[in-house]
C-alpha cells in the first residue's frame, strides 16, 4: 500500500471504529477479572484486583468516547490499549493460576489488546 492509500479518511475511520469496538469488550473482559479476582480466593492482591476492575471501567468508557471522535479519549485508550497487551502478555501465568481456564487462555487478552492497540493506532480521529 502507498501512503495516501493509508492517510485515507474513510479508511482511517474504519480502522478506529474496529478499534474501539475490540476495545469496548476488552474493557468489560478487565472489569470482569478484576470483579471475579476480588470475590474468589486467588492470589492476585487486592490492590492489583481493584485496579483491574476501575480500568476496565474506565477503558470502556474511553473507547465509547473514542467512537464518539474525542481525541483524548482516543490517545489514553492507545496508550491503556498497549500497556494492558503487555500486562497481560506477561501476566499470563499469574492469570492462568487466577481463573484456571489454561495458558492459551490466558494468553487471548494479550493478543486482542494488541491488536485493539494496532487499529487504534491507524485509526486517529479527524482534528477539527
Amino acid at each position: 500500500m502507498t501512503n495516501t492509500q493509508l492517510a485515507d479518511p474513510k479508511r482511517q475511520a474504519l480502522f478506529l471504529k474496529i478499534g474501539a469496538c475490540l476495545g469496548i469488550p476488552l474493557g468489560c473482559f478487565v472489569a470482569f477479572i478484576g470483579i471475579s479476582t476480588l470475590l474468589s480466593d486467588s492470589s492476585i492482591p487486592t490492590v492489583v484486583s481493584t485496579a483491574m476492575f476501575l480500568g476496565g471501567i474506565v477503558s470502556l468508557l474511553l473507547h465509547i468516547f473514542t467512537m464518539q471522535g474525542s481525541r483524548a479519549a482516543w490517545s489514553f485508550a492507545l496508550s491503556f490499549n498497549g500497556a494492558c497487551a503487555v500486562m497481560f502478555f506477561f501476566g499470563a501465568p499469574t492469570l492462568d493460576d487466577a481463573i484456571q481456564l489454561g495458558f492459551a487462555i490466558a494468553v487471548i487478552p494479550a493478543v486482542l489488546f494488541t491488536a485493539a492497540t494496532i487499529y487504534l493506532a491507524n485509526g486517529a480521529p479527524s482534528s477539527n
